[in-house]
Formats: structure tokens, sequence, C-alpha cells
């Protein structure tokens, strides 16, 4: 066993040599030497104008894409607006059709000018006198479509 002189002494030694029994909790400092790698400032120049440069390309994109999308939705509309007139012309062009069909006309003639289909013992002869001022044509369009 160990006299508390003899732990004393050897406390004391432990103590001297450095060897303390107190934690220290203060970090190490070190050294200011770097391990990993080192930028130069042209590096980083070089890094800033390509990270600006894909910035710039990114945001060409994102309006190139909303002119896009803001064409593609005029075209629709005019797509829309020549389906509707499309329509019309279509139904105006059956009515054309159907007033401009020779039974039709036959019929009109017939029933609201008096009009027949001559025999070969009749017949009319136009003079100047007869002559409309319009035009037998227009005349005939105008009573056609009323």
């Amino acid at each position: 066993m160990m006299t508390a002189s003899e732990w004393n002494r050897q406390h004391k030694a432990y103590e001297e040599d450095g060897y303390g029994y107190d934690i220290n909790v203060q970090p190490k400092h070190r050294s200011k030497e770097h391990t990993g790698v080192v930028l130069l400032a042209r590096d980083k120049l070089f890094i800033l104008r390509a990270i600006l440069l894909i910035g710039i390309m990114c945001i060409g994109v994102v309006i190139t894409s909303a002119f896009v999308a803001s064409v593609t939705y005029q075209n629709n509309q005019l797509k829309a607006q020549n389906a509707a007139l499309q329509s019309e012309v279509d139904t105006l062009q059956t009515q054309v059709d159907s007033a401009t069909n020779l039974s039709t006309v036959a019929s009109k003639a017939s029933d609201k000018l008096g009009m027949v289909f001559p025999d070969g013992r009749s017949y009319v002869e136009i003079t100047s006198a007869d002559k409309t001022q319009d035009g037998f044509a227009a005349s005939l369009k105008k009573q056609a479509f009323d």
C-alpha cells in the first residue's frame, strides 16, 4: 500500500511533467494550411460568369416558353373563329344552292311571274321598250332572295 506522502510526491511529479488530471475542453488550433483546392481569382471570375450565363439562358427559355404559349393560345382562338365562319359559309352556300336550284327558279318563274314553257305555236317578241331598268338577271335575283 502507498502512503499519503508517496502519493503526494507522485502526484506532484505527474503534474510537473505536464500530465494533469484536469480536462482541457478548448479546441486545438489548426494550422492555416489548406488541405482542399485553392481557387484563384480568375477561377472565381470564370465560375461567376458561367453561373450568370446559365441564369440568362434559363430566363431566355422561360420567356420563349411564355411567348410560344401566347402564340399557341392566339392560334387556337383563330382556329375557333375560322370554324365558326366556315360553318356560316356552309349555311349560306346551302341557302344559295337551294335558291338557285332549277326547280326553285322554275316554280318562282311560273308562280310569281306567270312564265310558262313555250310550245311551238306561241312566242313573245321583246322590244327595247320591254327591257327592264335593272336587267333580267338582277330582277330575277332580287325576287329569288325576297
